[in-house]
C-alpha cells in the first residue's frame, strides 16, 4: 500500500487506512523502527538490519503505532493516520487495556457485520481522527 500510494503523495502513514489488531497475539516477533531514521516506520535504503522485540499483546502493538504516529506528527509532518481497531474474543477482560492503548474502536469477536451503518461509523471516526470531521460526505447527509 505504501508503494502504490506513498506518504509524499498523501498516502497514509502506515500504508493502510484501517489496522485491525487482535489483543491476544501470543509472542510474535515484530520489527521496531530504527533510531535516527526519517520516519519511525522506515529505514534507509540498503539498510538490511532488523531490530526485533517480542510484542505480547495487541494493546502493546497499538500503543507502539500510536506513539509512532504522535512522534511523526510532532515533527511537523502532515499525514493520514490509520484507524486503529482493537479486537478480542475476551472483550470484557480486554476492552479497557485496548482503549488505554489508543485503539479508536474496539470490537468483540466475532466482529460486527460490515454493513452501511458500520462502514459509515468507521469513516466518521477516521475522518475525525484526521481532523476532517467537517468534510461533507453525501452518504452521511
Amino acid at each position: 500500500a505504501q508503494k502504490a500510494f506513498p506518504l509524499r503523495d498523501g498516502g497514509s502513514l502506515h500504508g493502510f487506512d484501517i489496522i485491525l489488531v487482535e489483543e491476544r497475539l501470543g509472542s510474535l516477533p515484530t520489527q521496531r523502527h530504527l533510531a535516527g531514521s526519517n520516519s519511525p516506520f522506515t529505514q534507509s535504503a540498503g539498510d538490511d538490519s532488523v531490530q526485533r522485540r517480542r510484542m505480547t499483546s495487541g494493546s502493546e502493538l497499538i500503543h507502539s503505532i500510536v506513539h509512532g504516529e504522535q512522534k511523526f506528527m510532532a515533527s511537523g509532518e502532515r499525514s493520514r493516520c490509520a484507524l486503529l481497531i482493537g479486537a478480542s474474543a475476551r472483550f470484557t477482560e480486554d476492552k479497557d487495556v485496548l482503549k488505554k492503548s489508543g485503539a479508536d474502536v474496539i470490537w468483540a469477536k466475532p466482529p460486527p457485520e460490515m454493513n452501511t451503518n458500520q462502514r459509515n461509523h468507521l469513516l466518521k471516526v477516521l475522518m475525525k481522527k484526521r481532523g476532517r470531521e467537517d468534510l461533507k460526505i453525501p452518504m452521511f447527509e
